[in-house]
């Protein structure tokens, strides 16, 4: 897709999530043959759901393909909770991750509204330390980021976070931290040793730094997704697990 085309396409998106937005109440949609609810209670949502269902095709596909019944997932940067339910649905365990208040609770609502469990969604940022931050989101809370400024959050490194509430091992993480994906990177590399999980990263303007580290941490990377914003959506396989 090309400039134009993703210009084109997220702005008709616009129009849509606006229409959604003035319906409110909840909307449906279909993946791989199963149904999921959503509520929408603004353009914020109705945007992050027309966006993430209509233009991460590919990118949710290839997760789905890796996840079975056993599967114990890592939603990092959980937002609204699109791959959340996918993987609740398909999965064994899923264990979330998102910091934002107004995103949280819209991802807390849509587990409840399609009958998962929510005993294990934290409101922290991950990132390499033990600290507190500022998160703010400019635009919708799909583009939130740590901020001075923003409401105060709890910030721990994943390997803390797991060893500290004895978390099992997971089998895939999915990192969407809006261009904080080095410092989670950095925070779970106990996990990456103990664990060689799959791993399934949004990188922000670009995938260089990204690749590097996978890739010194004896992993493959393959992009799924090169998208006109610059961002790189794609996925990280032990050496070993990779064909």
């Amino acid at each position: 897709m090309n400039w134009l085309s993703y210009r084109l396409k997220t702005g008709l998106l616009g129009i849509k999530a606006l229409v959604d937005a003035r319906r409110s109440g909840h909307r449906r949609v279909t993946v791989d043959g199963d149904e999921y609810r959503f509520v929408i209670d603004s353009t914020a949502a109705a945007w992050e759901l027309r966006f993430v269902h209509e233009l991460e095709r590919p990118f949710y596909e290839a997760i789905l393909d890796e996840i079975d019944e056993e599967t114990v997932f890592y939603d990092i940067g959980a937002n609204m909770g699109f791959y959340t339910l996918l993987a609740g649905q398909h999965g064994d365990r899923v264990i979330g991750f998102e910091p934002h208040p107004a995103a949280r609770d819209l991802l807390l609502r849509n587990i409840g509204l399609n009958g998962m469990m929510d005993d294990h969604i934290y409101r922290i940022g991950i990132s390499d330390e033990e600290t507190t931050a500022g998160v703010t989101d400019p635009y919708t809370f799909g583009t939130a980021s740590l901020d001075p400024d923003g409401d105060m959050i709890d910030v721990r490194s994943l390997d803390q976070v797991r060893d500290q509430d004895e978390l099992p091992f997971p089998d895939i993480v999915k990192i969407d931290v809006e261009g904080h994906e080095l410092a989670v990177l950095r925070g779970m590399e106990d996990t990456l040793v103990g664990a060689e999980p799959i791993l399934f990263i949004e990188a922000h303007q670009g995938d260089h730094d990204v690749k590097q580290f996978v890739q010194e941490h004896g992993y493959t990377w393959e992009p799924i997704m090169h998208r006109p914003d610059g961002n790189v959506l794609g996925r990280a396989d032990p050496k070993q697990n990779s064909s």
